[in-house]
């Protein structure tokens, strides 16, 4: 059985979040519901940075699998449906990422 190591979300390769308001610098008070939005903002980034370490986690799995198995890498047909199931959803920015996780 291979062993695979992946970073996790305490490692310097995954940014941390600052909050929003500390982030902004201002002496004023910030309104209320720009407050509360940005919070709502930076939590949905904490899932967002979990969700694609759980999948890194998980395709490195597979990659090691795949290579016990002698089996190769993904296939062309594979990364097709990545980049496609990216990009249906969110067009330009769906493909960005999915060549992102592709590279990584």
């Amino acid at each position: 059985m291979t062993v695979v190591t992946v970073p996790g979300p305490a490692s310097p390769s995954v940014p941390s979040i600052e909050p929003a308001a500390a982030a902004l610098n201002r002496s004023a008070p910030l309104p209320l519901d720009l407050v509360k939005q940005s919070a709502a903002v930076e939590q949905l980034d904490r899932v967002i940075v979990s969700l694609l370490h759980e999948r890194m986690v998980a395709d490195a799995r597979i990659q090691a699998m795949r290579t016990e198995s002698h089996l190769g890498q993904r296939t062309l047909s594979e990364e097709k449906e990545l980049l496609e199931r990216y990009a249906g959803p969110l067009g330009r920015l769906g493909t960005r990422i999915a060549m992102l996780i592709l590279t990584q």
